[in-house]
């Protein structure tokens, strides 16, 4: 048998109780979720509430419900946890013992009869925590989704958050740009103001030379 076909026979054989520990772990992904959301929603309430009102207390009710939700679902579903592990357990151990006893010319066992047992316990023990894994799995990769779903949806807020950032660097580097440029600006200012001062201090100079006729 493949080991395809023999995961989906066990899976089949209790689909119910299999499915309680996808199920729990989903319930506690989702009790994050609302976590999440009702935190979200508590600190944007909270800039226009000036005092404690029910109504700000009111936003974690959707949390606390998650809660009880989270510890009914874990009382449920460890029942059907538990019985699927055992059951499909023994159901293999029961099917290779009765192979084993079914083939003719059985030789003996090339270790000790504790060792064979512990085959028969290990072994089993080792599909059922695949199985385990596989819902863990499902769980996980649904959870992935929904919270995709719900950054998705918050999507349109991304383009203006972008588009903030990026004037506000454009405007750092028009600063930086400015103030790099700055001093030349007042080197040229400085400049001319001296050259206007050297002009005008010329001038007496030219005049007493034209009335005296000789060097000021």
């Amino acid at each position: 048998m493949k080991t395809a076909r023999l995961l989906w026979s066990l899976i089949w054989y209790r689909p119910l109780s299999y499915a309680c520990q996808p199920l729990f772990m989903l319930v506690c992904y989702s009790e994050r979720i609302v976590f999440g959301l009702v935190m979200q929603a508590f600190f944007n309430a909270l800039p226009a509430q000036t005092q404690v009102t029910p109504g700000l207390l009111a936003i974690f009710g959707p949390w606390l419900i998650a809660i009880a939700v989270r510890l009914l679902a874990a009382y449920v579903t460890t029942l059907g946890i538990v019985r699927f592990e055992f059951s499909t357990s023994a159901l293999m151990q029961y099917n290779l013992f009765r192979r084993i006893l079914t083939r003719p010319g059985a030789r003996s066992l090339p270790g000790s009869a504790g060792e064979a047992i512990n085959h028969f316990r290990d072994d089993t023990g080792l599909v059922v925590e695949y199985l385990r894994g596989l819902g863990a799995s499902l769980a996980l990769f649904l959870y992935a989704i929904a919270i995709l779903a719900i950054q998705i949806g918050r999507a349109h807020v991304l383009p203006a958050t972008l588009l903030h950032l990026g004037a506000g660097v454009s405007g750092q580097q028009g600063a930086g740009k400015l103030s790099r440029r700055q001093p030349h600006g007042d080197q040229q200012r400085l400049w001319s103001h001296r050259r206007d001062l050297q002009r005008r201090s010329s001038y007496p100079g030219r005049t007493c030379r034209a009335a005296c006729g000789r060097p000021f």
